[in-house]
């Protein structure tokens, strides 16, 4: 069974799309998109022997062998320029993802669209999209069910695109306007409002010099996410 993550990855393929999996791992969202006709070929690539195996054997219980291409190798080296419509990186590090987007930036911007899912270092990654002519044109957010923690994956849809920018917080917490607007983004938005809203209150029972500057930037925070999550309630009460 797919997690509700993967789900959304899948539904982000447009139809008939030729896709790229990059550390695909299990080859779950690959072998899923053959099965239902969504894409007509894959490319299934990891740069470790064992979950590339545990891909091919899943392609081959499916009998899939002729629409998925398997190939060991590191980040986009394995693909041509312009092979894939959409480059799917999911389930890695933001640095990680950062690192094989750079590594050659000129075949990364070769391609229509990267879905990205990074599991750390989302601010960085969006830092890294902006100052390099990428543009983050849909973000969403997922909320992880599989532990009690409470815990939130973003998924980004990225194109080329120069002059995009970001003010400090949309790099934080993403652009709202670009954000689903969906029961998962205004859980995520309380969530970090609640986690300031604390820091701020133990914050103030050690007021210092230090502290009170750091207190302040607490504060703007909470306000801006405040304001968004204010607007929802108020839109959801209208």
């Amino acid at each position: 069974m797919l997690t509700q993550r993967l789900q959304k990855i899948i539904n982000l393929v447009k139809q008939d799309s030729s896709i790229a999996d990059i550390g695909s791992d299990h080859g779950l969202v690959p072998v899923y998109l053959l099965e239902n006709k969504i894409s007509p070929s894959v490319i299934i690539t990891d740069v470790n022997d064992q979950p590339l195996n545990r891909a091919k054997n899943l392609v081959s219980s499916k009998g899939l062998e002729s629409q998925a291409d398997l190939r060991l190798g590191s980040g986009l080296e394995t693909l041509k320029e312009n092979e894939v419509d959409q480059v799917i990186i999911a389930g890695m590090g933001g640095d990680s993802i950062i690192t094989i987007l750079n590594n050659d930036l000129e075949k990364s911007h070769s391609y229509k669209q990267f879905i990205l899912q990074p599991m750390t270092h989302t601010k960085k990654l969006r830092e890294f999209l902006v100052k390099n002519n990428f543009k983050i044109i849909k973000e969403f957010i997922i909320e992880d069910k599989t532990t009690k923690k409470e815990r939130y994956f973003n998924i980004l849809v990225v194109e080329n695109g120069s002059n995009f920018k970001l003010e400090p917080f949309d790099l934080e917490f993403g652009l709202a306007s670009q954000m689903e607007k969906d029961t998962n983004y205004f859980n995520y938005i309380n969530y970090e409002r609640n986690k300031y809203r604390n820091r701020i209150e133990k914050m103030r029972k050690s007021d210092n010099e230090k502290t009170s500057r750091r207190r302040l930037e607490f504060e703007r925070r909470f306000n801006f996410l405040n304001k968004i999550y204010e607007s929802f309630e108020n839109n959801q009460n209208n």
